[in-house]
């Protein structure tokens, strides 16, 4: 007797059914281990609504690392399975969860391509498969490593004002400890924060 899997491949490999990968990333810019959840929620909604299988044993997700790096345990395990021809389509939320990397994006795509394999992402709207999607995945892509390299100039740009403020930037060595500024600043959110942190001898740990 085969199995359920056994079975999704056999009819894929007839052209019956689709069969579906999901991947999800989040990186630790601020962001949620929640995110994961939510966007294999959204892609597995994408997938039913468009008829496509997807199997739990082909959902491949990264915890808090950076889109900008190739080599993430997840997504190799999704490249291994794809050279196998386990599934027909990849679905991801957004491609900047995929990748940040332009370069890395089209190449991987290209290998999907060879391998008879498109790339689907939920909100842009977007397959790799279709008639003139090259020019979207391809804005897309490079806007996604603009914006990153835009991020990292900003984060740079406030790290030198909190220094220059005064602010202690990394962890307290032992004997001293962190303590908010009495100043606050409201963040995106509303929520109130320090504006920075000063170090002060810790009582505890100086004796």
């Amino acid at each position: 007797m085969i199995s359920l899997y056994q079975f999704c491949i056999f009819q894929s490999k007839r052209g019956v059914i689709m069969i579906g990968a999901i991947y999800a990333r989040y990186s630790s810019d601020n962001q949620r281990p929640e995110s994961i959840e939510d966007q294999i929620r959204a892609c597995t909604k994408f997938a039913e609504k468009n008829k496509i299988i997807t199997i739990p044993d082909m959902i491949y997700t990264d915890e808090a690392i950076s889109g900008t790096k190739a080599d993430r345990v997840g997504l190799n395990e999704l490249l291994i399975d794809a050279n196998q021809k386990k599934f027909d389509v990849v679905i991801v939320d957004d491609l900047s969860r995929f990748s940040r990397s332009i370069i890395y994006l089209l190449k991987t795509i290209n290998e999907f391509e060879y391998l008879g394999i498109r790339l689907l992402s939920v909100t842009e709207n977007i397959d790799t498969g279709a008639k003139g999607a090259k020019l979207s995945y391809q804005l897309k892509g490079m806007f996604n490593e603009i914006f990153l390299d835009d991020l990292k100039e900003k984060t740079l740009r406030g790290l030198v004002g909190q220094k220059e403020r005064g602010y202690f930037l990394a962890e307290a060595p032992y004997g001293y400890r962190l303590v908010p500024s009495a100043k606050v600043t409201i963040d995106k959110k509303g929520r109130k924060r320090p504006e920075g942190y000063n170090m002060e001898i810790d009582p505890d740990e100086s004796i």
